[in-house]
């Protein structure tokens, strides 16, 4: 497994390694875009070291366009499967994105939507002040869902 995405991803990173170990890659930075996300899928992929389900989240940061999305799609390929996790953030591009999100899923038969905003609306529980960034019950909250999309137990840890 691989994953890529921005500070909300990387909040859940210590979660997320404890439950899938040595089996993924991540690459979680503050402030990631599409285009970071993209360069990153890129290089794993010419490295041989992307698997075989990979995992994004991205649009935190700023609006997404249908582009970004197919050229994400273009670096996964059909033979890996996609996890696109939607957007939690109180900023006016949020449900652009999530639409965004949704709309390219369908349009390709290997990617799947984890929708973070659903599991996570309505919780302020489960963030920091900020409305996005994750506290330690929202980070095993994000795992967890991310797990279910992966195939993988998950504990409630």
């Amino acid at each position: 497994m691989s994953a890529v995405g921005d500070s909300v991803m990387l909040g859940a990173a210590g979660h997320l390694e404890r439950k899938v170990g040595s089996l993924a890659t991540l690459d979680a930075e503050v402030g990631f875009q599409a285009v970071d996300v993209t360069a990153i899928l890129n290089q794993r992929a010419a490295a041989g070291e992307l698997g075989d389900i990979v995992v994004v989240h991205v649009g935190n940061n700023g609006p997404l366009r249908p582009q970004q999305f197919d050229e994400i799609m273009g670096v996964v390929g059909e033979d890996r499967r996609a996890v696109f996790v939607t957007v939690k953030v109180p900023r006016f591009w949020e449900q652009r994105n999530n639409v965004l999100l949704a709309e390219g899923v369908e349009r390709y038969p290997n990617a799947a939507l984890a929708d973070w905003y659903g599991a996570s609306v309505n919780q302020p529980e489960l963030f920091w002040d900020d409305g996005m960034h994750l506290q330690p019950r929202g980070s095993r909250v994000y795992v967890n869902l991310l797990l279910q999309h992966l195939g993988a137990s998950a504990d409630g840890t």
